[in-house]
């Protein structure tokens, strides 16, 4: 089927039962659209594909719909015209047929009516800013092939003059030309270039910059290019009378202008070729990061450091130090620093696993972690991201830059035995543990014993108690809950007021673990029942 498109088509009768005359339909475009004849398809056939005819003839590239019995079409052929801004659908009828009812002759017509829209010729200029007496950048302008014509006035009044000479259709942006920045050696564009009035709000509406690029350098961090494609949408006419002599004196239309302004400034450029410029510590425990300053107090077990992440361009050598800062056990070791240089890879990411042992005095230790650029690579100020530490040293030659990130490590660690019983008072001895003191190594358990009572203070006939060790497996810096439920391990019969283990009792192993890193297990969870 035919599909209209901000059009419409009429539609036509023709009456008799032999030798019936052509008639024709008649495509109109809607209010503010336009239509052509060689933009309509005829049983979806193009213009083109019709050999660039307009006359589109049965069993030639179109084949026309069959009516009842007969062999051929009652469509000859159709042929299309341009008529006052319409087109004109001739419709041809062969004389040979006779019909004996109303038969209809379905048609397929295809057109779009497209939006009509009204150009002017314009002259938008852009005016370079003269305050700011653009000696250390280079203002370069293009025009946009087919759109624009580029007139250049410079030096009138120290001030540079772009006139881009356009045809542009109204109320709709358009490209009209390039503009270029570029700051000579040694300075860096402050912010991005962006265009001002030239007396008239209406005017600098009429513009806009799209940023296409900028370039910096990664290593001095120097911003020394930016491109824009320049967008114009005009209204219409302002108005404005130029006078004779309007190029010679650089004179523009204030509603049809805008000026542009840029900022550099000079930089020393620094001597260093490659720069660091991100750390993090964090990853191989969950939870601790730069920002939260803290290793667990339990320290990292050989096979699951932390890593320290280090950022930077591809090349950048640096080495990483470790040292105790305070909080006595000064002869805890951090191992797996070690003193190479290490370089990054394309990638821009180098990963040095750290092993902190753990903290057993109960104060809290400080670790200084020392990012040292050498050669002529610069350790950035954005390395140092923690409170204390020593200050930060900018590159000033040849390793000589570096950065102090200081962590701190909580000692010690609670473990509470939680109990839930249901109405039955218990005692739990041990229940409130401390890893302190030797290693961990050295103390493999703790046992914790339970002993239930009734409500009313009178004991039961016999006594239930359950009995674990508890193995501190990894330590973090927060305490730990373990809950039992005593109801889910034992029965206590009403009439005898004896408790009995029940037939099937929870695993007698039990690991917790929290989001800092810690776990602990309790193993050997073993029910009993003592008395008659």
């Amino acid at each position: 089927m035919g599909v209209l498109t901000n059009c419409t088509i009429t539609s036509e009768e023709v009456v008799g039962d032999t030798n019936f005359p052509s008639t024709t339909l008649v495509i109109s475009p809607n209010e503010g659209y336009t239509i052509a004849a060689q933009a309509v398809l005829i049983q979806d056939i193009s213009y083109a594909t019709n050999s660039n005819s307009l006359v589109y003839t049965d069993g030639s590239t179109v084949v026309f719909p069959r009516v009842s019995n007969n062999v051929g079409s009652i469509v000859t052929n159709v042929t299309l015209s341009d008529v006052d801004g319409k087109v004109n659908v001739l419709v041809n009828i062969a004389d040979a047929y006779t019909i004996t009812a109303d038969t209809p002759l379905p048609i397929d017509v295809t057109a779009t009516a497209t939006e009509i829209i009204n150009y002017g010729l314009v002259r938008p200029a852009i005016i370079e800013n003269a305050t700011q007496a653009l000696t250390s950048t280079t203002v370069t302008m293009a025009n946009n092939s087919g759109v624009s014509v580029l007139t250049e006035k410079p030096d009138v009044n120290n001030v540079d003059t772009h006139y881009f000479n356009s045809e542009v259709p109204f109320n709709t942006w358009t490209k009209i030309g390039t503009v270029t920045v570029n700051a000579t050696s040694n300075h860096t564009i402050v912010y991005p270039p962006y265009l001002v009035s030239n007396g008239s709000e209406e005017g600098l509406s009429k513009f806009d910059l799209i940023q296409t690029s900028v370039t910096e350098d990664a290593a001095t961090g120097i911003i020394s290019n930016y491109v824009f494609d320049l967008m114009f949408k005009d209204t219409g006419a302002t108005g404005f009378v130029w006078p004779s002599g309007w190029a010679a004196s650089a004179i523009t239309d204030p509603e049809m202008s805008a000026v542009l302004s840029v900022k550099t400034v000079q930089v020393t450029v620094p001597a260093y070729t490659h720069v660091v410029d991100g750390v993090d510590l964090g990853g191989g425990i969950d939870g601790v990061v730069s920002s939260s300053d803290m290793i667990p107090s339990g320290g990292t077990p050989s096979d699951e450091p932390i890593d320290l992440l280090v950022e930077g361009d591809e090349g950048a050598t640096f080495a990483v130090g470790v040292a105790i800062v305070s909080g006595g056990d000064a002869t805890t070791a951090v191992v797996g620093t070690g003193s190479p240089t290490y370089t990054i890879d394309a990638s821009g990411l180098q990963n040095i696993p750290l092993t902190f042992s753990s903290n057993q005095a109960g104060s809290t230790k400080q670790y200084d972690v020392t990012i040292s650029g050498t050669g002529t690579t610069a350790i950035l100020s954005q390395v140092r991201k923690t409170s204390g530490g020593a200050a930060y040293t900018p590159y000033s030659g040849s390793s000589t830059s570096s950065a102090v990130n200081r962590y701190k490590q909580l000692g010690n660690e609670n473990v509470d035995i939680n109990v839930t019983s249901s109405g039955w008072s218990t005692e739990v001895s041990n229940g409130h543990t401390t890893k302190t003191a030797a290693p961990l190594s050295l103390i493999p358990s703790r046992q914790v014993g339970f002993i239930i009572i009734r409500d009313d203070g009178v004991n039961s006939k016999n006594t239930a108690k359950i009995t674990g060790d508890i193995f501190y497996e990894k330590m973090s810096y927060e305490d730990l809950d373990i809950n039992i439920n005593f109801l889910e391990w034992f029965d206590l019969d009403g009439s005898s007021e004896n408790f009995s283990v029940k037939s099937s009792t929870p695993s007698s192993v039990l690991t917790i673990a929290d989001t800092k890193g810690a776990i602990v297990t309790v193993k050997n969870l073993t029910p009993t029942v003592v008395g008659s």
